[in-house]
C-alpha cells in the first residue's frame, strides 16, 4: 500500500475508527478480481490527506453478495466523506454484455449498493450508490469521471518545462495547461462522495452496506463540519501573501505540486509569482515595453479552494481564506476582475479605428488580459503559438537561457 498525502490537512473533518472486516493485503481472499489484485499494493493506506479531508486506512470493508454492518463511535457531524471504490465489473453472459455495452466501460448508473445510515434512537436513512454517481470503478479509464465524487488526489498545477523540469510529468504538450488531473495512469483508484447528515441533531453510530451489483471497497470513512459540500472548490480567486522579513520565494514545485511556503488544505494553489510592481502614477512617463520591478516578499497567488479552507505558510501559520485581511495581514484578498469591458481605439479626431498594443492589470499588479486570451503568459521558446499574447517578463539573456533548457529537454526526450 502507498500513503496518500496531496497537501495539508483541514482541522474540520476527523477519520472515524470502523470495525472493518479485513486488512488490505487479505482482499485477494475476499474475491476481488485479478484486476484489483494486481494492483494491490498501490492501494492508499495508513494515514492520509486526500482533497484536505485526513482518512485513516486501517482495516477495509469490501462488501458483496451480502449485507455487511460497520460501528464507528457515536457522530453528530453534518457531513461524512467516504473513501471507496468499486472492483471491474466482467460481463461473463451476453445479456451483462449488452448491458456493459449501454452503459459503456464504467456502468454508467448502475445500482452498486445501498449505504443504510444508523442512528443511536433505532432510525435509518438509506442512500442509493450508484457507478460513475457516487462511486467508481478501481481502474480509472479516461474520461470516465463521478458526477458526485472525485479522484483520491486533487489536481495539482505544473510548471512549464522551460521553467522547472519535472521528472515525474515531462509531457511538453500537458504542459502547456498548467494542471494535471490525478487519474488516468493510477493504478489504484479511490473515489471520494460527500454525504449530508440530513439529521446532524442524531448520533450516527454505523453503516449497514447492501450489495446490489458487483463488489464495493470500503476504505475510510472522514466526519466533520462544512458550511457547504466539502469537495466543491469556488471559481479562481487571487490573494498577494507577504513572506517574512529576509525570505525570498521559492517557485519549485514538489512532487504532488506543492510550494514549500504557500499551501492550502480545502483547495490549490494556481499559480504564484512574485508581485509585479508597475509605475502606476508616473505611466505615462514610462519606458515603453518596460519590464515591471517585483516585490522582494509580496507574492502574487491564484488559487481555488473551498469556502472553510485554510492558507498554511512556512513560517506556520495558518490563515482561513474567509479572514484575510484588507491592510497588512500576511495575506491580503485581492479583488476579483470580473466587469467586462468593451475598448475601441481611434485616431484622435475622427472615427477612424486603428490597432495599439494595450496592457491592463489591476490593483494587486495581476495581468488581466482580453477575454478568452492567456491568463499566465508563456514566454518559452517554441511553447505558444498565439500571437496575440506578447509577453515580456526579462531581458534577452532571459529568454535566450529559457530557449536553451527547452532545447536541452527535446534532447533528452
Amino acid at each position: 500500500m502507498i500513503t496518500v498525502n496531496d497537501g495539508p490537512a483541514t482541522t474540520r473533518f476527523t477519520p472515524l475508527t470502523l470495525n472493518g472486516v479485513c486488512a488490505l493485503d487479505d482482499l485477494p481472499a475476499r474475491g476481488i478480481s485479478a484486476e484489483m489484485a494486481a494492483v494491490l499494493d498501490r492501494a492508499p493506506g495508513g494515514e492520509c490527506v486526500a482533497w484536505g479531508i485526513p482518512f485513516q486506512v486501517d482495516r477495509v470493508l469490501p462488501v458483496a453478495g451480502e449485507a455487511r454492518t460497520i460501528e464507528f463511535a457515536p457522530t453528530r457531524a453534518p457531513w461524512l466523506v467516504f473513501m471507496h471504490t468499486s472492483d471491474m465489473r466482467p460481463s461473463d453472459t451476453p445479456e451483462a454484455e449488452q448491458e456493459r455495452i449501454r452503459r459503456g466501460r464504467e456502468w454508467l448508473g448502475e445500482h452498486a449498493a445501498d449505504y443504510v445510515f444508523l442512528y443511536d434512537d433505532g432510525s435509518e436513512e438509506r442512500v442509493e450508490i450508484r457507478r460513475r454517481f457516487q462511486v467508481g470503478m478501481v481502474r480509472y479509464n479516461w474520461a470516465d469521471h463521478c458526477f458526485n465524487a472525485v479522484h483520491h488526489g486533487k489536481p495539482r498545477p505544473v510548471r512549464l518545462i522551460s521553467e522547472q523540469q519535472d521528472e515525474t510529468f515531462n509531457a511538453w504538450a500537458l504542459n502547456q495547461r498548467r494542471v494535471r488531473i490525478t487519474g488516468n495512469g493510477t493504478p489504484w483508484m479511490n473515489w471520494l462522495w460527500a454525504w449530508q447528515n440530513p439529521h446532524p441533531e442524531k448520533a450516527l453510530v454505523g453503516l449497514r452496506v447492501e450489495p446490489v451489483s458487483g463488489l464495493l471497497v470500503i476504505s475510510a470513512i472522514s466526519a466533520g463540519m462544512a458550511t457547504e459540500e466539502p469537495l466543491r472548490w469556488g471559481t479562481r480567486r487571487k490573494a498577494v501573501v507577504t513572506l517574512p522579513e529576509g525570505e525570498a520565494f521559492d517557485p519549485v514545485l514538489d512532487a504532488l505540486g506543492q510550494l514549500r511556503q504557500i499551501r492550502l488544505d480545502m483547495g490549490q494553489v494556481i499559480s504564484a509569482i512574485p508581485r509585479p510592481l508597475y509605475p502606476n502614477a508616473q505611466w505615462e512617463a514610462s519606458e515603453f515595453n518596460a519590464v515591471p520591478d517585483v516585490s522582494a516578499r509580496e507574492v502574487l497567488v491564484e488559487y481555488t479552494a473551498h469556502p472553510d479552507a485554510c492558507f498554511h505558510l512556512a513560517s506556520g501559520e495558518v490563515i482561513p481564506i474567509a479572514s484575510q485581511s484588507d491592510g497588512d495581514g500576511s495575506v491580503r484578498e485581492t479583488p476579483p476582475s470580473r466587469q467586462h469591458v468593451t475598448l475601441r481605439t481611434v485616431l484622435r479626431g475622427s472615427s477612424t479605428p486603428v490597432a495599439v498594443k494595450l496592457h491592463v492589470h489591476g490593483q494587486a499588479g495581476e495581468y488581466l488580459p482580453p477575454q478568452e486570451r492567456q491568463r499566465i503568459g508563456n514566454p518559452g521558446f517554441g511553447e505558444d503559438y498565439s500571437t496575440a499574447d506578447y509577453v515580456r517578463y526579462g531581458h534577452l539573456d532571459t529568454h535566450l537561457a529559457q530557449m536553451a533548457r527547452t532545447y536541452q529537454a527535446f534532447q533528452k526526450s
